[in-house]
């Protein structure tokens, strides 16, 4: 038998050696303890929530019981519609059954209710089960895997009450609502038993870190969530920038698990805002609008208006050439200030007929305040790869020109 060159057995080792590194450096990947959760986006209604919502089931039963829910950094409360619920609105959301998991187990069964202001409000109980979610990793978004995370706390809407309109008729909000429930990552605790998701996946070490980022894509009719990381990927190398949560400067009576950061200056056009001090700028991403102050509201509504002689509504983005731009600017945490500016088409909201001016006032209600804030939802998040980082002290927020 003819011998084969030493050179040939030599390179076979090496490919050998250069294929089992590559194999490892995969199953190092896939152990990069981050989930990536596919975001849809549902028709935009004109209610002021996010279109984007996550799918996932609750509990453990042969037939999943699936939801769509708002993945929210505006909230602290997780929460899905109870089938228990009998209002009106309810009968456009699915249901949870308790029966059907015999994982589920009552936590306080005691009815109470949550306020949202002009929103609405809901009555609720709070519950424990296993929520389960449909996620990826960074190696192959491809191929999702089902991760069951136990001992969720939530609350179990019993019921859902229209808010009233600014007229005094009563709103549809929760009839036009896309998703079933809202899944929270508010920047602190209000005492609420159902924000402990980031610590549970930390528990099970399906993460290593508490972030949580966000890409959405509305020209791919699609999102993602990460949570535990950051996909340097989907972002233009250097244009992350890091803001801190500025809580000292916020009214006391803001709600407290916003991601408030600080606000340094409004312009429509080259026309400066007057803004009082300590006015801070807010990401929710479970909200679609700008809202805020109505002050402040109002003078940006003003401006880009010019004093109401252009329509708030208009039917064609052709009709928003003459619309002034609208710029944010931001103080990093290195203290360098940083500009964020929107075209008229990309601070209109696109509906199936119409756009519409996206600035909506908030007034107070006697549990929170917007005064002396702006808040942004999809209409900025859209145009950009967000981060809320709890790893750092203070919290932080961040900001990327996505690629």
């Amino acid at each position: 038998m003819k011998r084969q060159p030493f050179h040939f057995i030599g390179l076979i080792l090496i490919i050998g050696i250069f294929m089992f590194s590559i194999s490892f450096c995969r199953n190092q990947t896939k152990t990069s303890n981050t989930l990536i959760i596919p975001l849809k986006m549902g028709l935009a209604e004109n209610n002021g929530a996010t279109p984007w919502y996550a799918e996932l089931s609750i509990g453990e039963s042969p037939k999943d019981q699936l939801f769509k829910l708002i993945m929210d950094t505006g909230t602290a409360s997780t929460w899905i519609t109870s089938d228990e619920c009998k209002t009106v609105p309810c009968k456009h959301h699915r249901g949870y059954n308790t029966d059907q998991s015999p994982s589920y187990i009552w936590i306080d069964t005691v009815e109470k209710s949550s306020e949202l202001g002009p929103w609405g409000s809901f009555n609720f109980k709070v519950g424990q089960d296993s929520w389960n979610f449909w996620a990826g990793s960074t190696e192959d978004l491809s191929r999702k895997e089902k991760y069951a995370v136990p001992g969720m706390r939530f609350l179990l809407t019993t019921s859902l009450n229209d808010g009233k309109n600014p007229d005094g008729t009563f709103n549809t909000n929760w009839d036009d609502l896309v998703q079933d429930g809202s899944l929270a990552f508010p920047s602190q605790s209000s005492g609420n038993p159902s924000i402990q998701i980031l610590d549970l996946l930390l528990q099970q070490q399906l993460i290593s870190d508490k972030i949580v980022s966000f890409w959405t894509s509305r020209e791919l009719n699609r999102g993602e969530v990460m949570l535990g990381g950051i996909d340097h990927e989907k972002f233009k190398k250097g244009s992350l920038k890091f803001f801190p949560l500025v809580k000292e400067t916020a009214r006391q009576d803001h709600a407290e698990e916003l991601w408030t950061i600080e606000l340094v200056e409004l312009k429509v056009g080259d026309i400066k805002i007057d803004l009082p001090n300590s006015t801070v700028f807010a990401l929710d991403t479970g909200s679609s609008r700008f809202k805020g102050d109505p002050e402040i509201i109002g003078n940006i509504t003003s401006l880009i208006t010019d004093k109401g002689t252009k329509p708030v509504v208009v039917n064609d983005a052709s009709e928003l050439e003459d619309y002034p731009d609208f710029t944010i600017t931001l103080r990093d945490e290195n203290g360098k200030l940083i500009q964020f500016t929107l075209s008229a088409g990309e601070y209109f909201q696109q509906f199936p007929d119409s756009l519409h001016l996206a600035f909506y006032p908030l007034y107070p209600t006697k549990s929170s305040s917007t005064t002396n804030m702006l808040l942004a939802g999809s209409i900025f998040l859209d145009h950009y790869y967000t981060i809320f980082d709890y790893t750092a002290s203070p919290l932080r927020l961040g900001i990327a020109e996505k690629k």
